[in-house]
């Protein structure tokens, strides 16, 4: 019944009367756990109540149930790649990751190779195939988040778009200069690491079969 009032004062963007409602629901699932210490905590950063409570701390308009997330991997500029995944409520869609490798962008360049990824992630082939996310998230900071918006922008797609920078853990929005910290216990926080760290494993992996591909000998 909770969850029902919950998703319903989302949908009609009431966010502090749900954010309370959330708090309730989470306090009683604290209590049941008192009552029953033998049971292992659980951390359930998927399903609705994750998303939604994404949506509020980031004040999106709509539910980011669809994410997708980029990365850059290289060597000193070597074998220059990039990964996207996506993520639909929380669980990883992998027939919808896909690889791509850089090559308009010469020697160490995350921010021109992010540029060029999300721009043929929305090019028209693969924005006629695959639904738009509700949310772009980059593995990096203020840098990197505009030029993803700037390569969006170029390929007449409008979206809500975010870094996650590592260490400190903090979002960066690329209209705005102050970055956003959350929580470190925080769910909507751990579904964002969840997926850029995903995308960043995703990049290394294939990076690295790339270079392993090319270090073998071609003989005639």
């Amino acid at each position: 019944m909770l969850k029902k009032q919950m998703h319903e004062a989302a949908k009609q963007q009431k966010f502090e009367q749900a954010a309370k409602i959330r708090n309730r629901i989470n306090s009683l699932e604290r209590i049941e756990k008192v009552k029953r210490p033998w049971e292992p905590e659980r951390r359930e950063i998927t399903g609705d109540s994750t998303i939604f409570e994404l949506q509020s701390a980031l004040k999106l308009k709509n539910s980011p149930k669809r994410i997708e997330a980029f990365d850059v991997s290289n060597i000193a500029g070597e074998e220059t790649v990039a990964s996207m995944v996506v993520f639909n409520r929380g669980e990883p869609l992998k027939s919808h990751y896909r690889k791509f490798i850089i090559r308009g962008v010469a020697g160490p360049n995350d921010v021109a190779s992010i540029k060029e990824a999300v721009y043929r992630r929305f090019a028209k082939t693969l924005k006629d195939k695959m639904p738009a996310p509700d949310l772009l998230l980059i593995d990096g900071g203020i840098a990197q988040a505009r030029a993803a918006r700037a390569a969006a922008k170029k390929a007449g797609i409008r979206l809500p778009i975010i870094g996650l920078a590592k260490k400190e853990e903090l979002i960066f929005f690329p209209g705005k200069n102050i970055p956003l910290k959350l929580p470190r216990d925080s769910n909507a926080l751990l579904l964002l690491q969840k997926v850029r760290d995903e995308a960043h494993r995703f990049a290394i992996t294939f990076h690295r079969s790339r270079k392993r591909r090319s270090a073998i000998p071609r003989f005639l």
